[in-house]
Parts: structure tokens; sequence; C-alpha cells
């Protein structure tokens, strides 16, 4: 058949080229597109000449293309995400980046270009920007100090020097610094920051130990005399009143709260308010750690102040025998599925029974394909990702459960040793015959380099009779279009 009677139209040419890609038919493409004649190959259909080349593993010949329709193409989403891909493989992240944000800008929805952005990110790993942090903060450690011994009380200078040095670590870090060289990264809401700052301050040398004093949350603070002002309000905040119905068994609080001014916001509004008052209060680690729930009240009946509520709290927590925290605890719940919810579900994760997590809300997220957990972390070069591993015939139930308890210490090990970056956040037994274990690194490609060694999966699925378990092995990403990378 003549091709160019077979494809007419630009059109056609596409609709043909579609279904070629659903098939994978990406060397049928190339080789259709080259045969065209040079009037033909329009630059539309040149980008899609590129994608087909990056898709064969040939980003070279694809950014040759790309450039030479760069100049019709460029402010188009498909010409961007087909660039950035090219890079991104050949391992300039920095410019792949560049590239998908641009793609993401001409088209904010596109899920694909956001996760490929994040792979970027995730090439900058959280455990190295850390490192570079504190070289800077040590290089610049003298002259902060200077500054804050001649601020007289202004603080603007040292806050844009320390900007300069926090932007290592991605946008966004908030914090505060004090003139007797106290350093206190805020959580401000994004809980996300639990699981990064205590890594992030355990990093801090020795060194500038013996001269600052670093915190990876909001502190305690005495308010008593404090005047807070938001939303129009000026709110005294040693006046505000709450009470503490303190359950045992989960070892947390439910607060009802009361303020007049408060009480003149609207719900949002006055539980905003609150909600920081508490914190700068309590800290946002014990707020983290022990607050339930939070409503408002109509009537200050029984309550007691404020700056008491520590008091309260502490005096509640250590009558169940446990000491009470101001830092972040990071700590393990149980879940059960009802496996007749999921037998008609076959994607991966809905066909858990039970597991344990750490990060309840970034499971819950995956399920429901969403993924603004999965892409906070990813901003700071952080990775949410699981090993996904199968049960062999003649592996039964239990010892198969035993095994993944195995891995889960193992790998928690390695973390606690610094072998690799990292924490382990859970884990799970599926109906598929087949256990997820939940990991947050802070530095993946290293991770997955180590998992590649020799001998490394062996170790760490070794049975308890001191056999390797023969399962297949997978990694993915926390974002349900990550793709599947084989291990073993």
């Amino acid at each position: 058949m003549n091709i160019f009677k077979r494809f007419s139209s630009t059109g056609r040419i596409l609709r043909e080229i579609e279904t070629m890609a659903k098939h994978k038919r990406y060397r049928e493409i190339i080789d259709t597109l080259l045969a065209l004649t040079p009037q033909k190959l329009n630059d539309e259909l040149k980008c899609q000449l590129a994608a087909a080349y990056n898709k064969t593993g040939e980003y070279e010949k694809a950014l040759t293309i790309l450039a030479d329709c760069s100049k019709k193409m460029e402010g188009s989403a498909e010409w961007n995400l087909q660039t950035g891909y090219a890079y991104l493989h050949l391992h300039d992240y920095s410019a792949a980046l560049s590239y998908f944000d641009k793609a993401s800008e001409i088209n904010p929805g596109d899920e694909v270009c956001r996760f490929l952005a994040s792979q970027c990110h995730i090439h900058n790993p959280f455990a190295q920007r850390v490192d570079r942090f504190w070289e800077w903060f040590s290089n610049h450690a003298p002259q902060l100090s200077e500054m804050l011994e001649n601020t007289d009380g202004e603080l603007a200078n040292v806050r844009e020097l320390l900007l300069d040095g926090l932007s290592i670590l991605g946008d966004d870090v908030f914090f505060n610094i004090g003139a007797d060289r106290e350093l206190t990264f805020c959580v401000d809401a994004q809980n996300e920051c639990y699981y990064l700052y205590p890594y992030l301050v355990s990093r801090m040398p020795q060194h500038l130990k013996e001269q600052w004093v670093v915190y990876p949350c909001k502190q305690p603070t005495d308010t008593a005399n404090f005047i807070f002002q938001m939303y129009n309000k000026k709110i005294e905040v040693g006046k505000v009143c709450v009470s503490a119905d303190f359950d045992e068994e989960s070892c947390t609080f439910d607060l009802q709260y009361h303020h007049p001014k408060l009480a003149e916001l609207n719900h949002t509004e006055s539980l905003s308010a609150f909600s920081l008052i508490l914190e700068l209060t309590i800290g946002e680690g014990a707020a983290y750690n022990y607050i339930r729930s939070i409503k408002r009240a109509n009537s200050p009946e029984g309550m007691i102040l404020i700056g008491d509520l520590s008091t309260a709290m502490k005096a509640a927590i250590e009558s169940k025998g446990k000491n009470y925290a101001t830092e972040p605890e990071i700590n393990d719940f149980a879940y059960f599925i009802d496996p007749d919810n999921n037998k008609k579900d076959s994607r991966l994760r809905c066909d858990i029974v039970s597991g344990t997590t750490r990060y309840m809300d970034l499971c819950e997220e995956y399920v429901r394909e969403q993924s603004g957990i999965y892409n906070y972390f990813a901003a700071k070069g952080a990775e949410a990702a699981m090993l996904i591993v199968s049960q062999p015939d003649g592996i039964s139930d239990n010892d198969f459960l035993e095994l993944r308890y195995r891995i889960e210490d193992r790998l928690a090990d390695l973390f606690d040793r610094s072998i690799v970056k990292g924490m382990v956040l859970g884990g799970a037994y599926a109906l598929s015959e087949r256990a997820y274990i939940d990991l947050l690194l802070y530095d993946g490609p290293q991770f997955i380099e180590y998992l590649k060694l020799e001998g490394t999966l062996a170790s760490l699925l070794t049975m308890k009779d001191g056999a390797p378990c023969p399962s297949e092995v997978y990694f993915k990403d926390f974002v349900a279009q990550s793709p599947l990378l084989k291990l073993q």
C-alpha cells in the first residue's frame, strides 16, 4: 500500500500513531514517520517521532528532532514533556525539571508530567541536600553569630541570609531564629515535615551543637502575656480557656476551647487561629503527638487556662507510665480491611487484608489515586515508596508473614546504621499472596543501587532456616501511575 494514500492528513496519521502507541509498537511509529516526505513530516508529527524515540531509549535522536521543531512547538505541553523526558533519561535532571515545569504551566492537570518532575527532585536526594545545608551552615556560622550579636533585636538580615542557605533543602522551609543562637524549624501544618526535620536535625555536625540549639519543630512557649493577632482580631493568649478529655487507651486528648474573640470568627477561622495558638503554647510536637480532635465551646465553664494545659497533659500521660514528649513521635498503627470489599479491585494495595503504618494518610492517598503527600516529599528530595514481595508456592502464610517482619527489621537496621538513608513506614499482607513494605527514602537512588548489589536481596529474604526465599521483588513509588521496577 502506498503510505501517502493511506495517510491523507495529519489527523489520520496521528490517529494511526495513537493506535500503534497503545500497543507499544514504537519502532513501527518511527518507520512510518521516517517514510513520510519532508512536506508531510510537519512539526506536530516530528514531536510524535521524538516521543517514539524516547520510548525506544534513543534520547539523543529525540532531542535532535525536538530541537528541529522547537520554534513552533516549544509553546506546547507535549514538546516540553518530551524534551524533559529525554533529559531525564540522560540524567540531566536540572534541565529536565525546567521543561517539566513549563509543561505543567501549560497543562496544570497532567499527572504524568508531575510524576516525572518528582523524579528529577528525587535525584537531588534529601539526604544530600541536608549534608550540603549543614556544610553551608558551618561556613556561615561565624557570620550568623556576629550578625545575631549586633542585631539590636532586628533579625531581618539574619533571616535573609539563612533563607539563602535553607533554599538548598527546597522551597517553603519555615523557621524561627533567636538572638541566643536558637534555630527552630516550623512544621506549620505540613505534617510531612515531622518525617523530614528530625533527620535534618540529627545530621547537625557535632561542632555546631556546641554553639547552636536546633529543634525540628516549634517548642512550648510561655504565652501568658502574648497578644496573638489574626483575622483582624487581637487575642490575649493567656486568657484562652481549654478543656482536655483524655483517652487512656490511645493517650490522646480531645480539646475544647473558648475565647470571646475566637467566638466572633466563623468556624474555620476560629479553628485555624486556635490551632496556631495551641502550637505556640504547647509546641508542635506535643500537639502532633497527643491532640486527637479540637472543637469550639460555647462557654468557658469548667475549663482551665491554656497556659496550664501542658502541665495537665504531662500529668495524664505520665500517669500511664509514659514519658511526655515535645518532639514528634512517629508511631505504628495497625489496620484491617474486610477482604470481601476488595475482591473485585485488582489494583495494587487494594488487596491488603491487614497491616501496620506510621503514615495512614499516605496509604489512603495512594488507594484514592491522589499524590499530594508523595509530591511534597518528592519536592524535598525524599521518596515515598514500597517493596512488593510475592509469596512463593510452598511457603505457608505464617512463614511468609514472619518473613515480612524479618525484612522490615533488617531494613530498619540498615536505616539505623545509615547504610541506606530513610525509615520503614510499615508493612501489609495481601489477599493476592504478596506483602508490601512501605518506606520513606532520604536517598532513593542510593537505596536502589544498594539493593542491586550482589547478595543484598538474598540477605533481606533469608528465612528463619537460613535459606533465601525465592520471591519476586518489585519497587514502586507511592503513586498509582508509577512503574513497577523488578529487582528479583
